[in-house]
């Protein structure tokens, strides 16, 4: 058993390791295609999901999902149950892919995406329990994985700029688009970031130095929802240290709740001025109202949603709505509306009740788990606001979320790879709080 939860947690960061490598060797230069090449070209892309064509990548995954499913049903079948159970509204909203395909037009393409959503579920399940009570070690072991990948991307920016630098300036390393690079540079800088706050070691240069380096990656990109989520999830860990520290856990919830019903507040004369706020906020971040025509994209998911909102369009990779309407595009830049679009009001009811859960387990969680993972829970959060991250089978931001929230029900006490303890009152010892 020891030596399984040793190992158990390397499916996790091969799969992290490996986001955005091109497994089978293949690189392609980017160009500017027209808007009807372009709905070609996804449609093509769509359409070959699961079908081989990158047989080592295919390999690649399904060597990570047989072992994971093959260690948590022959040697951890209790522990899996354990992790199962306390989690069941996310077990609900993953397995609607695999329902979908009762309705969907596209069954092979579902059967392919559910197929990874079960699969990365496993790996996240096995990682947990490998890190139970340990979450400063998960974090630690993210930050270092995380990090290496953005390096490697950054290095085929300097090698390899023809192919990793599109054809606007911006980079996006050995990934298709510069905003996945933006996604990856934002969940490392989270990790090393969080990893700083809560400890005091003799490698702290190191995550110093992969910060430094996702926060060139992320200026590189251009990705300002990245940059933003950064923001957060960056600063985020040392505010709620310094909250801890002078307020206690006590304190620091109280604080939260002052927050949002500032917050609140605030948003009551917001909404008679929003246009003028919308215009004067994405002016001073040279954006423009309709955030670069998200804005048409959402528009497009309601009326998508509106034709079927109860079973919604099957999680078929928008295969169905591209071949039909004039949609050129793989998701509708928010992630809520993206669930919505694929498994109706079900998806997003469920995810809603899953955030919910977490944030009122999250009031009794240990402080040290509160600092590593509110931040990048929140920024996650936002970040789906303007892109599409939730049930994206092995996409970077989901496989983070769900990591996060099964890790809550395993790390409820103190972490014991950490030498230090908050008091009632706040005080601490042996740690960076002080």
């Amino acid at each position: 058993m020891k030596d399984i939860r040793r190992f158990g947690g390397l499916f996790l960061l091969a799969a992290l390791a490996a986001q955005g490598i091109p497994l089978d060797g293949q690189l392609s230069i980017s160009t500017h295609p027209g808007l009807d090449e372009a709905r070609d070209l996804l449609m093509t892309e769509i359409a070959g999901i699961g079908s081989g064509s990158s047989r080592l990548r295919l390999l690649f995954w399904l060597a990570l999902y047989a072992g994971s499913i093959s260690l948590l049903v022959l040697r951890l079948p209790q522990s899996m149950l354990m992790v199962l159970r306390a989690n069941l509204l996310l077990i609900f909203l993953v397995m609607l892919v695999p329902l979908s395909v009762l309705w969907t037009d596209n069954p092979r393409i579902v059967a392919t995406n559910s197929a990874h959503s079960i699969g990365v579920l496993a790996i996240a399940v096995l990682a947990v329990i490998s890190y139970r009570d340990r979450p400063s070690v998960i974090v630690r072991d993210l930050s270092y994985v995380l990090g290496a990948n953005v390096l490697l991307h950054l290095a085929a920016v300097v090698l390899l700029p023809e192919y990793s630098i599109n054809w606007e300036g911006r980079w996006r390393g050995f990934w298709n688009h510069p905003n996945n690079l933006g996604r990856i540079a934002f969940c490392a800088l989270a990790m090393n970031a969080g990893y700083l706050a809560v400890t005091r070691k003799r490698r702290t240069w190191i995550h110093l130095g992969l910060i430094s380096f996702c926060v060139i990656a992320l200026i590189g990109t251009q990705s300002k929802t990245s940059a933003v989520c950064s923001i957060l999830a960056g600063l985020g860990p040392m505010f709620l240290v310094w909250i801890y520290r002078n307020y206690g856990p006590r304190g620091a919830w109280q604080m939260v709740l002052w927050a949002s019903l500032l917050a609140t507040v605030l948003t009551l004369p917001v909404i008679f001025y929003a246009q003028e706020i919308l215009e004067s906020i994405t002016g001073a971040i040279g954006r423009d109202a309709s955030f670069t025509g998200r804005t048409d994209i959402w528009s497009a998911a309601i009326a998508a949603i509106s034709e079927k909102p109860i079973t919604g369009w099957s999680f078929d990779s928008h295969l169905e709505i591209i071949s039909r309407t004039l949609f050129r595009f793989n998701t509708y830049h928010n992630g809520y509306l993206d669930i919505m679009v694929s498994g109706g009001i079900g998806a997003i009811v469920l995810f809603v009740g899953l955030m919910l859960q977490f944030f009122r387990r999250l009031k009794g969680a240990a402080p040290e788990f509160v600092i590593l993972f509110l931040p990048i829970t929140v920024a996650i959060l936002v970040h789906n606001v303007f892109e599409a991250g939730l049930l994206t089978g092995r996409g970077t931001i989901w496989i983070m979320l769900i990591v996060i929230v099964l890790l809550q029900t395993t790390a409820a006490a103190p972490d014991r790879s950490l030498r230090h303890r908050i008091s009632p009152h706040g005080a601490t010892r042996g740690t960076s709080f002080r």
